[in-house]
Formats: structure tokens, C-alpha cells, sequence
């Protein structure tokens, strides 16, 4: 029968904590639930117990000092602090004191407390805690205090994911059960869930113990750990290592700024671990991804478009680009790419079919983001007029509607052009403008009209789409130096 002792303040609390653990399997019996830390400072004066649980905020006494001062002469039992409070403090703090489990209350399910005890009863927790006293050959003396540690901060995708792994993709208490169990092989130190979707865990290197030793069970620990996540959650694992440091008190400090480098798993699409130091080797700054608008939408364009894209990537792989910065680029290049595209249309309807910039900060794959800004580029290419060497469908169009009333306003409108852009679009590729352009077609078509006999001038005119005579008379004339009477005799000759 396991033994335990309650500290809780909260009476119901207090009372359905004993309930629960005393109707589990029928293993486990609460010897004493007291109200205050007073009451079982006085309890283990005289008695002892297999489990302690304790909440940390207490009326006089917390938790945490509860445990300090029956440690020395209880080391054989264990302790659960239920806590309602997250902080790095209260943890560490725990972690410190060597506390086996550290619960937050608003977490726990029905059986899990139970759980809990059971395992660490049953498993003796000998040399799991970060802080654990390790049990030495001789005279039963402990060592109080490793010599060093190592955060180490994971990030898991799979091969398909634009964002890191997070809620509602897997479950990260199973995750986080696996982790430890893998930790505990090799007595390295305690995994962490934080804000139910961040695991870090701090690695103990035991006094004695070579860092070059320490450094290989660490290797060996991602390959165990790497290889059950892809066969569990079919995820790649990126685990960052810090640098040692020496106290716990650290832990806050040390979590930020590993975090902070975790973003270079943006770079990586297999499964890697990276080593503190070497992190902050990084050969230049975030390259510039430019959208270049000469020749937009041609087939050489669109080339060289995809080149640039490429070869930004290439760069910002090279240097370790700041994350940040490279979704800023790619931010600034959906906006010209959009402006230039409005530009040819006149008006940004339906370009990108639901596609916006705020898509961009989600993506966590450097990969996924290129192939992202690939298919923008090539919705693009197929979704606005000009992707398809538009100038030639132009011309067509002109030489089969010629006849018709054919304005600039039609026609542009018919290739979703904004007149004006239309107009430079028209005059840079075939050299004259628009209304150019058309009249000398018109005048060409009449000149072969013009041999019928037959037609008369009024005919020629509306056959060519221009329904007044005399404006096809003077129009003839300008682009011709002949009148059509003159134009005619000459044919005879």
C-alpha cells in the first residue's frame, strides 16, 4: 500500500484529492490530509511517508518551503507539487528542490494524479529529477548538485507542413510522455510542456562526467528521439541545444534566447539537432527579393521571375537570413507583384483567388514559402492578360474585329486592361498606337476593296467598320497621299 501524505489548503480541494487517490485500484491510502504546511512540518517530525503532495500558496508556510525543510530527512520519499500557477519561477524553483512532479491543477484529469503516484512509487524516480540527489556506493551520500545543464528547445513538422506542429495536430502530452521516457534511459534530465503546445526539456549533465561524454549521449538521445516522432507523429525533429550553464535560476534567460534561434528550422527540412554555439554563425545579411515589371507577364519574364525567387532562397539558405526579414521580403514582393498586376488590369479583383500577405507569417519552411511564392507567380502568369504573349492575341483580336466599331475602351476592356496601361502596353510592343495601328490596317483592307469596281466608296467605307464616308475619304488621303479617285485610275493604268 502506497502511503501519502495531502497539503491543501482548500478543504474541498483537500477532501476530493483524498477521495480520488483512495479510489484508485485500491493501491493507495492517505495517511494524513492536512490543512497547512505547520501541520505536516510537525507530522514528519515523528512519521514519514511514501508520497508527499503539496499545493505551493499556503496560508503561513508555501509548498516549496514544506518540501526544503523534511527533504534532509526524508530522501526516500517523493513529492507533487499541484500548483495553479505556470511560471518559470514556482518551476524552477521545484526543479530546484528536486520535486519529481510539477502539476498544474486546472490540467489534471480524474486519474492522472493517481497515475502519477503509482509511477513514481513503483519506478523509485531514482535519478530522473533534474535536481535528484544521486545515490552514491558508499555510506548513502548524494551529490546535492550536477555540474552542469543544457536547455534544449523542439520544433516538429512534417515534410508537408507550412507551420510548426501546434494545437489540434497531435496530442503533445503523449509527445511529452515519450520524451521523458526517452530521458529516462539515460537518466539525462526532465521534459517540459508549456502553454500545452511548447516542449522544452532541461538536460543535467552529472558531476564527473566528461562534457565530450555528455555531448555523445546527447546525439544519441536525438537519434532515439527523432526516430520515434517520425514513427509516432510521421514529424521531422528539430532539437536546439543551448550552451551550458550552471544553475537553474538561468532556465528563463537560457529559454528565450533558444527559442529565439529555434526560427532557423525554417531552413531545414530533415530532422536535425543544432548545438548552441554554432548557432550564432551566420555569413551576411537577408538578401533582397526584387519583382523586376520589365516585359511583365511575357514567357522570358515569367523565366526570370522564377530564377530570382530561387536564387533569394538560395541566398537566404547560405546565410541563415533572419527569418523575420525573409518573410518580409517575400511580404513586399506579394505587394508588387500585386500592384503590377492591378496595374495591367485595372483593379485588383480576383488576382490571386483568396490569397493574401498575412499568409506568409504562417509559414515556418523556407521551402513551403518559395513553393508558395512559385505558384502566386504562376496563378499570376495564367490568371492576368499579358501572361500569355497577350500582344499577339491583341493583334488578332484587331484583325478580326476590325470591321466592327472597335474603341480603345472595347478593346482593352476585352483584355482586362486599363486603358491607359493599355495604351503604353500597345505602343511599347508594336511601335504605334492604338488608333494608328488601326486606321492603317482599315486603309490596307480598303486598298484591296478598292480594286471591286463593283463596291462603292460608301461600301468600302462601312466593309472597314468606318460608317462615315467622307471621314473615310480624308482618312484615305492622309495615309495614302492619294484620294480614292486617284487611287482608283491608278489601278486601271
Amino acid at each position: 500500500m502506497i502511503e501519502v501524505v495531502i497539503v491543501e489548503d482548500e478543504m474541498l480541494v483537500r477532501l476530493g484529492t483524498k477521495l480520488c487517490l483512495e479510489g484508485y485500484q485500491g493501491a493507495i491510502r492517505v495517511v494524513e490530509a492536512f490543512e497547512s504546511a505547520e501541520e505536516a512540518l510537525a507530522y514528519f517530525r515523528e512519521h514519514t511517508a511514501d508520497v508527499l503532495i503539496t499545493d505551493i500558496k499556503l496560508a503561513g508556510i508555501s509548498g516549496l518551503d514544506l518540501i526544503r525543510d523534511v527533504k534532509p530527512d526524508h530522501l526516500q520519499m517523493r513529492t507533487i507539487v499541484l500548483s495553479c500557477y505556470e511560471e518559470f519561477a514556482y518551476a524552477r524553483e521545484a526543479m530546484e528542490l528536486g520535486v519529481d512532479k510539477y502539476l498544474l491543477k486546472h490540467e489534471l484529469s480524474t486519474d492522472e494524479l493517481s497515475k502519477a503516484v503509482m509511477e513514481l512509487y513503483q519506478e523509485g524516480r531514482v535519478g530522473r529529477g533534474l535536481n535528484r540527489p544521486n545515490q552514491q556506493a558508499e555510506g548513502e551520500k548524494y551529490s546535492e548538485k550536477g555540474e552542469a545543464y543544457v536547455l534544449g528547445y523542439l520544433i516538429l513538422r512534417g515534410e508537408k507542413d507550412a507551420r510548426n506542429s501546434g494545437p489540434g495536430q497531435m496530442d503533445f502530452n503523449i509527445l511529452s510522455e515519450i520524451i521523458q521516457k526517452l530521458m529516462n534511459v539515460g537518466r539525462l534530465g526532465e521534459c517540459f510542456l508549456r502553454h500545452e503546445t511548447e516542449i522544452f526539456l532541461v538536460f543535467q549533465m552529472e558531476k564527473g562526467t566528461a562534457r565530450e561524454e555528455f555531448s555523445e549521449k546527447l546525439r544519441n538521445f536525438f537519434e532515439r528521439l527523432s526516430r520515434n516522432i517520425y514513427n509516432y507523429f510521421n514529424k521531422n525533429t528539430y532539437l536546439f541545444l543551448s550552451e551550458y550553464f550552471d544553475t537553474l535560476a538561468q532556465v528563463p534567460e537560457i529559454f528565450e534566447s533558444t527559442k529565439k534561434e529555434a526560427s532557423l528550422a525554417f531552413y531545414y527540412e530533415k530532422s536535425w539537432l543544432f548545438w548552441g554555439e554554432k548557432l550564432k554563425v551566420r555569413s551576411g545579411e537577408c538578401p533582397k527579393l526584387r519583382l523586376e515589371t520589365e516585359g511583365a507577364f511575357s514567357r522570358e519574364w515569367y523565366a526570370a521571375s522564377c530564377r530570382a525567387i530561387q536564387n533569394f532562397f538560395f541566398e537566404a539558405r547560405r546565410c541563415l537570413a533572419d527569418v523575420v526579414q525573409v518573410k518580409a521580403e517575400a511580404v513586399k514582393y506579394f505587394y508588387a507583384l500585386e500592384e503590377c498586376a492591378a496595374n495591367y488590369i485595372g483593379g485588383k479583383k480576383e488576382i490571386f483567388s483568396a490569397k493574401d500577405y498575412t499568409s506568409i507569417d504562417a509559414f515556418d519552411s523556407a521551402a513551403m514559402l518559395e513553393e508558395w511564392l512559385l505558384s502566386l507567380l504562376k496563378e499570376a502568369k495564367e490568371r492576368v492578360p499579358g501572361s500569355k504573349d497577350q500582344i499577339y492575341g491583341i493583334e488578332e483580336y484587331i484583325k478580326a474585329h476590325y470591321q466592327e466599331e472597335l474603341s480603345l475602351e472595347r478593346v482593352s476592356a476585352v483584355f482586362h486592361m486599363s486603358m491607359p496601361y493599355f495604351c503604353q502596353y500597345f505602343k511599347k510592343h508594336m511601335g504605334v498606337n492604338f488608333v494608328s495601328y488601326l486606321n492603317g490596317l482599315r486603309i490596307q483592307k480598303a486598298k484591296e476593296l478598292l480594286r471591286d469596281p463593283a463596291l462603292s466608296t460608301e461600301q468600302v467605307a462601312e466593309a472597314i467598320g468606318i460608317s462615315n464616308p467622307n471621314y473615310f475619304v480624308r482618312l484615305f488621303k492622309k495615309l495614302t497621299g492619294n484620294t480614292v479617285g486617284a487611287y482608283r485610275k491608278s489601278l486601271k493604268m
